[in-house]
C-alpha cells in the first residue's frame, strides 16, 4: 500500500481542501513506486489511492483528480479504500451526495474506478469498522454491540456478494482501545478481552480459507436441465453446514438447490430449470463461512 489515506492534508503534503494538488502529487509518488516495486519483483501487487470514506479531497474527486501531469491515471493492481460507515451497509443505499464514499457506496467506487482504468481493479478495502456503545475521538458512528455485529456481517456480506470486484476487506480492530474519556470501542474484543457478538460474527463471515472445491461442466444442453439429472455440481466443503448451489443469470436466480455440507466429504448437487433459455450462467455455490465461489456455464 503506498500511503495511507492521502487525501487527508493531515496525511499528506502537499495538500489543500477540494483541491487537485495533493490527488496529484500523490500520483507521482505512486506511479513511481509502482515501477520500483515492480522492478524489484513482478510479484509485488500495488496498491493505490487508500482513499476514506471522508477526507479534505472526498474519494470520489480524489480518484477523478489522481492524474500524472500527462493526464493518464497512476499505474496500480489494486485500489485501496477504508470504507467506514456513515449508514447501515447496504448497496441498494443510494450513493452518498458529496463525494464521499462508505461501505454501502462500494459498488459504486468500483463502477467510478473502472470508469478511469478502462476495466475493473479488484479493491483492497482495508479497514472497515463500526464501534459499540458510543461515539469517541476517533469516530461519530457508533451502535449498540449487537448493532456492531450486524454492521459486520452485512459489511463482509457486501464484499462476497461483489465477487472479485473486492480483493479483500480488514476489519478494525481486533481489541477495543483501554478506557480512558473518548476512547473508541471498535475491537471485536473489549480491552479486557472479553468477547463482543462482533468477534462471534467475524467466525461465520465469508472466509476466502474456507472457499469449498466446486466443479461443474462449462457447457450443459438445455434438454438436461429440464430433465432429471439436472446440472451437477460437485461441491467439497471446508466447514460443516449448509450449502445453496443457484445458478444465475444476469443476478436472477433460475435455478436453486441446497445440500447439508459436512467437511471434506464431497457432495453433488442437481440444478434443475425447466425454463432456463441457452446462454451464458453462472453457478454461485455459497457454502457456510465460507466466500461465494462462482463457476461459469454456458447452456445451449
Amino acid at each position: 500500500m503506498i500511503w495511507g489515506e492521502p487525501a487527508r492534508h493531515d496525511r499528506f503534503q502537499p495538500n489543500a481542501r477540494n483541491s487537485p494538488i495533493g490527488p496529484r502529487a500523490y500520483a507521482v509518488l505512486l506511479d513511481a513506486a509502482y515501477a520500483g516495486l515492480k522492478r524489484a519483483s513482478r510479484h509485488n501487487i500495488v496498491i493505490g489511492a487508500n482513499t476514506w470514506t471522508s477526507g479534505s479531497v472526498k474519494p470520489a474527486n480524489f480518484l477523478r483528480l489522481m492524474r500524472l501531469p500527462s493526464g493518464r491515471p497512476p499505474r496500480l493492481d489494486w485500489l485501496g479504500h477504508n470504507p467506514f460507515p456513515f449508514r447501515f451497509p447496504k448497496l441498494s443505499e443510494k450513493p452518498l451526495a458529496g463525494g464521499y464514499r462508505d461501505i454501502s457506496d462500494v459498488d459504486t467506487i468500483s463502477q467510478e474506478v473502472r470508469r478511469i482504468y478502462h476495466r475493473t481493479v479488484p479493491l483492497w478495502l482495508s479497514e472497515y469498522t463500526i464501534q459499540s456503545n458510543r461515539a469517541s475521538a476517533v469516530f461519530a458512528t457508533y451502535a449498540t454491540r449487537a448493532g456492531q455485529a450486524r454492521h459486520l456481517t452485512a459489511g463482509y456480506r457486501i464484499a462476497d456478494d461483489l465477487g472479485p470486484a473486492v480483493a479483500g476487506l480488514g476489519w478494525l480492530a481486533l481489541l477495543d482501545e483501554a478506557p480512558a474519556p473518548q476512547s473508541a470501542n471498535f475491537g471485536l474484543m473489549t480491552y479486557g478481552l472479553a468477547r463482543k457478538p462482533a468477534f462471534a460474527a467475524m467466525l461465520r463471515a465469508p472466509a476466502e480459507r474456507l472457499r469449498p472445491a466446486v466443479t461443474a461442466a462449462a457447457v450443459v444442453p438445455r434438454a438436461r436441465l429440464r430433465g432429471p439429472s439436472g446440472l451437477a455440481v460437485t461441491v467439497t466443503p471446508r466447514a460443516a453446514g449448509p450449502v445453496v448451489v443457484q445458478l444465475r443469470r444476469g443476478g436472477a436466480v433460475r435455478a436453486q438447490t441446497r445440500l447439508s455440507g459436512r467437511a471434506g466429504r464431497r457432495s453433488t448437487a442437481h440444478l434443475r430449470g425447466a425454463t432456463v433459455t441457452p446462454g451464458r450462467y453462472v453457478v454461485h455455490v455459497r457454502a457456510a463461512r465460507a466466500a461465494t465461489v462462482r463457476r461459469a456455464v454456458r447452456v445451449r
